[in-house]
Order: C-alpha cells, then structure tokens, then sequence
C-alpha cells in the first residue's frame, strides 16, 4: 500500500512540475514575442506648433465624514512643442526647445524605431 502511495504522490508532483514548467514557457514566449528591435538614426524635422500654458492651481472639495476640506492641486508651467516628422506629430514638454526654436523651423532629431520579430514597424519615437 505504501508504494502505491508513492507512485501517487510521485506523479502528482510530476504533474505539478510539467504545470510549473509550461507556464514560466508560455510567460518567457509571451515576453520574447513583445520585444521590439530599435534603429536609430539621425533626421530632421518641422516645428509645427508651439503652445505655452502658465502654472495654475485648481481647488476640490474633498468629504472626510461630516467635514468638507477644499483640496488644492498645483499644476506646473508647460512648454508644449509639436514636432512634425514622417507625417506624424509628436508632442513634448520641453522649456529650453521652446524657447530655442520657431514654428517652421527644421531641428534635428534622432528617430528611433521599433520592429518586431517579422520587421514590421511597430513603435516610433524622437529624442
């Protein structure tokens, strides 16, 4: 009786390896399929818009039980400039870009570029 228990307990761990085993693959596959290959290269690229924002300090009324408190939430100064490139407009918060350049002007850019596993562009992004 006692070794019919432990081919049981034998193959019920075996069972619980194979399971162990197959799920680590399947997440290592999932990973492996995600992961992009980057070119970079240098480009140039158009100024297409600028926008600033000024700081700016909005109040909400938060209820804790019976009391009311106004929370308030600073939101900081923005320096937004668009930058055309590709056909593609690509946004970012940078002081010292915006005060650098004009809309229409050409600035130059490094393009990064995202594949996957069958070369299909997947993911773009300029620095």
């Amino acid at each position: 009786m006692d070794i019919i228990m432990d081919i049981t307990v034998c193959i019920a761990l075996l069972l619980a390896a194979m399971i162990v085993i197959g799920i680590v693959y399947l997440i290592i596959v999932t990973i492996y399929r995600k992961t992009l290959r980057y070119e970079t290269f240098p480009s140039t690229a158009i100024v297409c818009a600028k926008k600033h924002k000024k700081a700016y300090t909005t109040t909400r009324m938060v209820r804790f039980g019976r009391i009311t408190v106004p929370q308030m939430y600073y939101h900081a100064e923005e320096y937004s400039v668009c930058i055309k490139y590709d056909g593609k407009e690509f946004c970012r918060d940078d002081e010292k870009l915006y005060k650098s350049v004009e809309v229409g002007d050409e600035v130059r850019v490094l393009v990064h570029k995202g594949y996957n596993k069958h070369n299909k562009l997947k993911h773009i992004y300029l620095s």
